[in-house]
C-alpha cells in the first residue's frame, strides 16, 4: 500500500500523462511544488503555462484518475509498496541525482537504500536460457553477500 495513497494517485496520473518526461514533470513541480497541486489546477491556470504546447496543455486538463488508482490497487493486491518523490522514505541517492524516478514500487524487505550497496541488472529484452541462468546466479551471489538488486521491471534480463 502506498505511504499517502493520495499523493500517490497524484503523482501516478502525473508520471503516467502522454507526453510528460523527467524535465516536463520537474518544471511544473518546481513551480507548483507536488503533484497533487498540478492536478488541481483549474483550466484557466494551465492555459497560462506558456511553456506548454496547447496539446500538452489539453493533456494536463485530464483529470481521469481512473488509471491511477487501478495501479494503486493492484500494488494493494501483490503488497507492493508505492513511494514517491515527496514520500520521506524516498531514497537521498535518488533524489539527488539528474534525473530522478518520481515514483518508485518496492516489493520484499524493506532497506535503507542509502546505506547499503544497490545493484541494477540490465540487459535484453529477448534472453537466452544461459543468459537467465547467469543473470539469475550473479543477482543470487550479490544478494547473499548484502546487495540490493533492483528492476525496472521490464521484459527480459
Amino acid at each position: 500500500m502506498p505511504h499517502n495513497p493520495d499523493n500517490a494517485k497524484y503523482w501516478i496520473w502525473l508520471t503516467t500523462l502522454a507526453g510528460f518526461g523527467f524535465h516536463r514533470i520537474k518544471t511544473i513541480i518546481s513551480s507548483f511544488e507536488s503533484a497533487e497541486r498540478v492536478y488541481k489546477l483549474s483550466s484557466s491556470d494551465i492555459d497560462g503555462l506558456s511553456f506548454l504546447s496547447t496539446e500538452l496543455r489539453s493533456v494536463l486538463k485530464n483529470k481521469n484518475l481512473d488509471y491511477a488508482n487501478k495501479i494503486i490497487e493492484e500494488c494493494f493486491a501483490r503488497s507492493i509498496d508505492i513511494i514517491t518523490y515527496e514520500d520521506d522514505e524516498y531514497p537521498d541517492r535518488l533524489r539527488f541525482i539528474s534525473t530522478p524516478p518520481y515514483v518508485l514500487y518496492r516489493k520484499g524487505k524493506h532497506f535503507d537504500y542509502d546505506r547499503i550497496p544497490v545493484i541494477a541488472i540490465v540487459g535484453t529484452r529477448n534472453a537466452t536460457p544461459y543468459g537467465i541462468r547467469v543473470c539469475e546466479d550473479i543477482a543470487k551471489d550479490l544478494s547473499l553477500n548484502g546487495a540490493l538488486i533492483v528492476s525496472g521491471m521490464a521484459k527480459g534480463i
